[in-house]
């Protein structure tokens, strides 16, 4: 048994509406035609309520119709536009008629159809006047676009800091007890590089009273980007041992991971 057809919702109708009369107002501003293009076997759905036409211009190549003028043709895709709405509107039942679309969308919805599908004579609709009567939903679909923005923006910001922080780990396991360059003084107690080791431990090894590991990823992160920040705020580094303790800012930890990777990348050359 197959599901019953779930109706469109309105809004989505009339995102397909603005981004249809979008379409044929690119096309139509290059004096082309879109014609049998504007089917539902040309046109691809993609992210649920992205239209995306398909072969847009092989129609113009192959069969040319010089019968009709441009004028002519570009009225005739305004009414294939309408046509498409229709079907859309009325996928849940036997017919496709505009007393459906009266039944289970508004009036405004239906009115736009009417306009579209039966112009009077001696009017040639475009691009141009679907997109002029359609009026204040562009703007809704505009924000919308905008809010997508704002979201993918958001999102793009997010990967960008976790690729600034994988770029900071990476130079620190490249530098820290390196074997080919244990026997350096600065990796003494007194050394450059031993303050790397004893970071990577306040970092990644913190303990809490108990004695216990302390997976805190939040105190990783906030060290991690005040080390990227070179803040000079100070922090109280300690060996494992707990013997000797350092304070230390992170603008000068930053520093000497700093050098210390340019002087492993010259000996890389």
């Amino acid at each position: 048994q197959q599901l019953a057809r779930q109706p469109i919702p309105e809004d989505v109708l009339w995102s397909f509406a603005v981004q249809l009369a979008n379409l044929l107002v690119v096309v139509h501003s290059h004096n082309l035609s879109l014609g049998p293009s504007l089917t539902p076997s040309k046109l691809l759905i993609t992210n649920k309520i992205r239209v995306r036409a398909n072969v847009v211009g092989i129609y113009n190549l192959i069969q040319k119709d010089e019968r009709q003028s441009v004028q002519e043709q570009q009225a005739e895709d305004v009414w294939r536009v309408g046509q498409l709405l229709l079907l859309m509107a009325c996928r849940t039942g036997n017919s496709t008629s505009l007393e459906m679309v009266n039944r289970n969308y508004t009036k405004q919805f239906s009115q736009l159809l009417q306009n579209i599908l039966t112009i009077q004579k001696g009017i040639l609709p475009n691009g141009s006047y679907l997109a002029h009567l359609l009026g204040q939903h562009a703007f809704t679909e505009l924000s919308k676009v905008n809010m997508l923005n704002d979201m993918l923006y958001e999102n793009l910001y997010k990967e960008l800091q976790n690729g600034r922080l994988l770029k900071l780990l990476v130079k620190l396991g490249m530098i820290n007890e390196r074997p080919d360059d244990s026997t350096s003084m600065q990796w003494a107690d007194s050394g450059d590089k031993y303050l790397m080791q004893l970071f990577r431990d306040f970092v990644f090894h913190q303990k809490t009273p108990e004695g216990k590991p302390n997976l805190d990823f939040g105190h990783v992160l906030e060290s991690l980007n005040k080390l990227d920040s070179g803040i000079n705020e100070s922090m109280m580094l300690s060996s494992r041992d707990e013997k000797s303790v350092l304070v230390v800012s992170y603008a000068d930890m930053k520093q000497a991971i700093r050098s210390a990777y340019d002087q492993l990348y010259k000996k890389s050359l």
